[in-house]
C-alpha cells in the first residue's frame, strides 16, 4: 500500500517537463492562459477569442479562392482542395461541385476553408433564399445573404461549449431589379465587408505577390466580365500551378472551378469549358515565348 503513492509520484515526476538540470518547470502565465481559455469560445483576458483565431488559420491554409467585380457581373474562381485534385477527372461526376455553389437564379458562391462546415452554412443559406422568395416572391439581396451567413458564423462563436465554422464565402450577384454587380466576403467571426467594381477579394493561400498584383490592375482595368473572368482564372490557375497535390507536378483544367455571373443569370463553367479554356491559356503562353 506504501508503495502506490510512490509509484503515482515517479509517474508524475517523469511526466512532467523538466528545464536544465532536469528539474520540472512550470508553464508560463500566458500558456496557462492558453490552455484555460482555449477550451471554447470565451474571450482571454487580452480580449481575443483564440477559437475564432483558429478557423481564420484555417481558411487561410485552406486553397486559394477569388473573386473579380466587372461594370456588368462578377467573376469568381477556386481551387479544388487537394485530395479533390488528387483523384483522377475521368472519375469524377462532370456536373460535380466542390467549391463554387449556385445560391440562387443571380446569386453564386464560393466556399473556402473547411469544406463540410461550408456545406452545412450553403444549405442554410439556401433554405434562406427558399423561404425569402416564398414570402415575398423574389431572390434575397446580395447583401441579405451576407448578412444571414454572418448571424450563423456570429451565433456559433457565442456557445462557450462549441466552436466557430472553419468556413469564409465569396458571395456575387445581382439584386433583384438591379444590374449593379454585388461581391461580399464574409469571415468566420460573422464579419463580411463589401466590394465596389474594380474590387478583388480572396481567400485561401494565395499565390505570390506579382500574381495578385496583377490580379487587382486587371480587375481595375477590366471592360466586361469576360475579362474579369479570365483574370480570375489565371489568378487560380498560378495558385493551383504554385501547390499541385503530392502525385502530380502540374495543375489541370479540372482543378479550378469557375462561376460567371451576369444580370441574365448565374453560368458555371463545365469539364468542357474548363479544358476549352485551359487549351487557350496555354496556347497564348506558348505564342508569347
Amino acid at each position: 500500500m506504501r508503495l502506490f503513492p510512490q509509484a503515482l509520484m515517479a509517474t508524475c515526476a517523469l511526466a512532467a517537463p523538466r528545464g536544465r538540470g532536469g528539474t520540472p518547470t512550470k508553464p508560463s502565465t500566458s500558456e496557462r492562459q492558453r490552455r484555460l481559455y482555449d477550451r471554447g469560445c470565451l474571450f482571454s483576458p487580452e480580449g481575443r477569442v483564440y477559437q475564432v483565431e483558429y478557423a481564420e488559420k484555417n481558411v487561410a491554409r485552406g486553397s486559394f479562392a477569388v473573386g473579380a467585380v466587372a461594370p456588368d457581373g462578377v467573376a469568381l474562381a477556386a481551387v479544388r482542395s487537394a485530395h479533390a485534385r488528387s483523384v483522377p477527372g475521368a472519375f469524377l461526376e462532370r456536373r460535380w461541385r466542390e467549391r463554387v455553389h449556385r445560391v440562387d437564379d443571380t446569386i453564386a458562391c464560393v466556399a473556402c476553408g473547411l469544406v463540410p462546415d461550408a456545406l452545412q452554412l450553403l444549405a442554410a443559406l439556401r433554405d434562406f433564399c427558399r423561404r425569402h422568395r416564398s414570402t415575398w416572391g423574389e431572390a434575397p439581396p446580395v447583401e441579405a445573404c451576407a448578412r444571414h451567413l454572418g448571424r450563423l458564423a456570429r451565433a456559433a462563436t457565442a456557445r462557450a461549449a462549441g466552436r466557430p465554422y472553419g468556413a469564409a464565402f465569396l458571395i456575387g450577384g445581382f439584386d433583384e431589379g438591379s444590374t449593379e454587380p454585388r461581391l461580399f466576403r464574409t469571415e468566420p467571426s460573422g464579419a463580411y465587408e463589401a466590394y465596389g467594381v474594380g474590387g478583388v477579394a480572396t481567400a485561401g493561400a494565395a499565390p505570390d505577390g506579382s500574381t495578385i498584383a496583377d490580379l487587382e490592375r486587371a480587375a481595375a482595368a477590366c471592360g466586361d466580365v469576360a475579362d474579369g473572368a479570365d483574370a480570375a482564372y489565371a489568378a487560380a490557375v498560378a495558385a493551383a500551378e504554385a501547390s499541385p497535390p503530392t502525385d502530380r507536378s502540374d495543375a489541370v483544367a479540372t482543378d479550378v472551378e469557375l462561376a460567371v455571373l451576369r444580370p441574365s443569370g448565374c453560368v458555371i463553367c463545365d469539364a468542357d469549358e474548363l479544358a476549352e479554356r485551359s487549351e487557350r491559356r496555354s496556347s497564348s503562353a506558348a505564342t508569347e515565348s
